[in-house]
C-alpha cells in the first residue's frame, strides 16, 4: 500500500495544484465581474459614458449661461467661447479663436493685457483684470476677467461686471 501511494502521490500533487489554479482563476473571474454582474472592462465602458454624458450636460449648462465664459489650452489660446462672449464681442469664435481673443480688447490696453495673461500661463498662476471690450460695432464694454488654472494647465474663465461704457466715457 506504501508503494502504490508513493506512485500516485506525484499525480495527486498535480491534481492538488490543479484544483488550487482553477480556484485561483475563479477568484480572479470574480474580481473581475464583482457581484456576478458585468465584467470590468464593462464597468470602464460604462463610466466613460456616463462621464460623457456628465461633460456633454456641463458643456450645455455653460453655453446657455448669461455670463461670457471661455476656455483655453495650456498656452491661454481660446478654444472655446459660449454665446454670451460671441454676443459680447459681436464676433465668431473663429474671430476670437487661439490668440485673436486679443484683438477684442481696446486697442490702448492690448499690449498690457497681452502681457499680463502671457505672464499668468508662464507662472502658471490665476489671471484677474479689469480689460474693455470693443465690439465690431465700436461699442465699448468694461468687464473683469478672471481665469482660473486647472490641473490640466488650461484655463477657463470668465467676463464679470459687464456694462456698456457712455459714448462720452469711451477712452478706446
Amino acid at each position: 500500500m506504501r508503494s502504490f501511494r508513493n506512485a500516485i502521490k506525484p499525480y495527486t500533487t498535480i491534481t492538488d495544484d490543479i484544483k488550487n489554479l482553477s480556484l485561483s482563476v475563479s477568484n480572479i473571474s470574480k474580481e473581475l465581474k464583482p457581484n456576478g454582474g458585468s465584467s470590468l472592462k464593462d464597468q470602464v465602458t460604462d463610466l466613460h459614458k456616463s462621464t460623457k454624458i456628465i461633460l456633454n450636460r456641463q458643456r450645455w449648462i455653460l453655453e446657455n449661461r448669461e455670463e461670457p465664459i471661455f476656455e483655453t489650452d495650456e498656452h491661454g489660446n481660446f478654444k472655446w467661447v459660449n454665446e454670451a462672449f460671441i454676443r459680447l464681442t459681436d464676433k465668431l469664435f473663429k474671430d476670437l479663436e487661439n490668440n485673436n481673443w486679443i484683438n477684442a480688447i481696446c486697442e490702448k490696453m492690448r499690449n498690457e493685457i497681452d502681457n499680463e495673461w502671457k505672464t499668468a500661463i508662464r507662472n502658471k498662476r490665476n489671471f484677474e483684470h479689469q480689460i474693455i471690450i470693443v465690439d465690431s460695432k465700436n461699442r465699448a464694454f468694461s468687464a473683469k476677467c478672471i481665469a482660473i488654472r486647472q490641473d490640466d494647465d488650461k484655463y477657463i474663465g470668465k467676463l464679470v461686471n459687464v456694462c456698456e461704457i457712455p459714448e462720452d466715457e469711451k477712452t478706446c
